[in-house]
């Protein structure tokens, strides 16, 4: 048996097995499906902690008010049919001029224009808003204030119905700060690099190869 033959019979065997075994990394997305929760105009409003800059981290729904919520969406309380989505201070939404964006599906939520006061409009002006009007879905993208300068990015997946009602189906974040992520990121396993598929074709091949010998030899 030569050199590169007890390489292979002693490597590459032991090798295929941890490399089937290794968990594929996960991505670091906190995702909440909330089954949907429809708000309705005249000052409805539904809050989320979602334990960023030092809130609970309950994510759950929460009654009118601010503290420890990070973000908020629903209609403003001068009992209008303004719909927009916010919280207690600024930086929180994606948008283009004065409304928030309708982001497609892995669209990457990080860098743009992000809003510079407690909300972001997402259409009050009887379907004027094209990215946002009547039956259009859609996901926002979330800035949500980690604290130190730094931020956690998001998304939530809404329906918005009309000026008088709008839906909202799950969000998610991304866990570590200053990172992007892609509206509709649910956390999935992540799919092994192709390097690792070239890798485990070699050994299996070269393995292939050591079996093929040894058949040859047995046979002589």
């Amino acid at each position: 048996m030569n050199k590169a033959a007890r390489l292979l019979r002693n490597v590459a065997l032991p090798a295929i097995p941890a490399l089937l075994l290794t968990p594929a990394a996960k991505a670091q997305v906190i995702y909440t499906d909330v089954g949907g929760i429809t708000v309705t105009a005249g000052g409805e409003r539904v809050f989320f902690d979602l334990g960023t800059g030092g809130g609970t981290g309950s994510a759950a729904v929460s009654g009118p008010g601010f503290a420890g919520d990070d973000f908020y969406l629903g209609f403003r309380y001068d009992n209008s049919a303004k719909p927009d989505i916010g919280k207690q201070d600024s930086n929180q939404s994606l948008v283009s001029g004065s409304y928030a964006i309708n982001n497609a599906l892995n669209d990457s939520i990080l860098s743009g224009t992000w809003n510079g006061s407690t909300y972001a409009s997402i259409n009050y002006n009887n379907g004027n808003n094209a990215n946002w009007a009547a039956g259009t879905s859609g996901y926002l993208g979330l800035r949500l204030d980690a604290g130190g300068g730094d931020y956690n990015y998001g998304w939530a997946q809404i329906s918005y119905n009309a000026n008088s009602s709008m839906t909202l189906h799950d969000f998610a974040y991304e866990q570590t700060v200053n990172t992007a992520i892609l509206a509709g990121d649910m956390g999935a396993t992540a799919v092994p690099e192709p390097s690792t598929y070239a890798g485990l074709a070699g050994l299996l091949a070269g393995c292939a190869a050591l079996f093929k010998r040894r058949r040859i030899r047995v046979a002589a």
